[in-house]
């Protein structure tokens, strides 16, 4: 039986790192191709906590769950590099604002030496990174994409079914990022459906 579920999980784990990682390759084809503009601020901190967030989880027995954060924070951490570097991105006051805090709650956590309030912290600073991205999106909804997040989110799902140990710990930021993703992509759509409404009057 046990081997039977360690299976099941391995299965689930490879399954969400690669629905995971399909979202990516045609948001790096849009970025070649000029049509995605990422924020550099937000991938950039996004990439350090999930680096971070893949750490805590396989060391508290996140196993197969854990792998799609370790892979998603390679890619992220590729995106940020070709952000910071295309230069696009016009960096506002708010901007630096949302790095700053987030900075300081990576080393509040890193201080604390806590997995819980380190996770509990992490998930927060997800949420400011993702402010800058949000207010970017909404100004221009049609520079960012819907299908990287989307199926981003859905790999999230599958990884807390494939967990070794769930708990707090190690489904409290997958969770959080599968509701960030959510609520983003709904105010994409929302934001493309108004501007075409009003450019058709």
């Amino acid at each position: 039986m046990l081997f039977l579920t360690l299976d099941y999980k391995v299965l689930l784990g490879i399954a969400a790192t690669l629905l995971g990682i399909s979202g990516y390759l045609p948001y790096f084809k849009d970025m070649i191709g000029r049509r995605i503009k990422p924020h550099a601020f937000s991938w950039l901190i996004w990439s350090i906590l999930t680096f971070i967030a893949f750490t805590v989880s396989i060391t508290k027995g996140g196993a197969a769950g854990s792998w799609v954060l370790g892979v998603q924070g390679v890619l992220n951490a590729i995106i940020a590099v070709i952000a910071m570097r295309s230069g696009k991105t016009r960096i506002t006051g708010l901007d630096k604002l949302c790095l700053g805090l987030a900075m300081f709650g990576i080393a509040l956590w890193i201080v604390t030496m806590n997995s819980l309030w380190g996770v509990v912290i992490s998930s927060i600073v997800d949420l400011i990174a993702l402010v800058p991205t949000l207010t970017k999106a909404y100004k221009n909804p049609f520079e960012e994409s819907t299908s990287l997040f989307i199926l981003s989110g859905l790999g999230f799902v599958l990884s807390l079914f494939a967990l070794g140990s769930f708990s707090l710990v190690t489904a409290l930021y997958p969770s959080v990022i599968i509701a960030a993703n959510t609520l983003l992509v709904l105010m994409i759509l929302l934001r493309r459906r108004a501007l075409a409404a009003s450019k058709s009057r």
